[in-house]
């Protein structure tokens, strides 16, 4: 004789959540909804601002790439390169698979910056030792370049190719800041249904 499941248990497995655990799933959904609602749009606003950003970062660039170097009937205000001269404190080069360091710290006027970032150890920086003499080139606030003697070497401390950098990553937060947004609103509008049926699997 075949034995018949108890009709009871698929009864009580087809029974709706209870009141309060309803009621609690849909606070929980609406509070982390709205959460990731206004991180959305947080997101989008920060998006938006560094595509504003953009066409600035896009003249800083032609004006660096026009740019000479000063000379004695320049002013303060001229957007020319000035060289400043400071002494090398010490030099750090990590070179990993994925991450390498290339740093140069001086000691220097109140222009020239504590640390720069290299960009490489060629041909320079692997030659400097601390106590070295050297002239650092500024633009603005950036440091492109460090001389000594006839040996230079350009830095990664320039504007070029910032404006593609913070387009990517505008580009990036926009799309979070939309899913977060969609995702949020949907969790906000449909709360309750959710605490009875569960998440979507989408």
């Amino acid at each position: 004789m075949t034995p018949h499941a108890d009709p009871r248990v698929g009864h009580r497995l087809s029974l709706p959540p209870e009141p309060g655990a309803v009621r609690r799933r849909t606070v929980w959904h609406r509070v982390w909804g709205l959460c990731a609602a206004l991180l959305g749009i947080t997101m989008l606003l920060l998006g938006a601002t560094g595509l504003a950003a953009i066409p600035d970062l896009i003249e800083d660039e032609k004006a660096f790439r026009t740019a000479t170097p000063c000379t004695a009937l320049s002013s303060p205000h001229d957007d020319c390169l000035r060289s400043y001269d400071a002494t090398v404190t010490r030099t750090v080069i990590k070179e990993q698979a994925k991450s390498s360091q290339y740093t140069l710290y001086l000691n220097g006027p109140t222009q020239v910056p504590h640390s720069i970032d290299m960009g490489a150890s060629e041909s320079l920086l692997k030659r400097l030792l601390p106590g070295d003499n050297v002239t650092v080139t500024l633009w603005r606030d950036y440091a492109t370049a460090v001389r000594q003697g006839k040996i230079s070497q350009e830095t990664a401390d320039t504007p070029q190719g910032e404006p593609a950098f913070v387009c990517a990553l505008a580009l990036a937060v926009l799309s979070g800041g939309a899913y977060g947004l969609y995702a949020g609103g949907t969790a906000l509008t449909r709360a309750r249904r959710h605490a009875v049926q569960g998440l979507p699997r989408s």
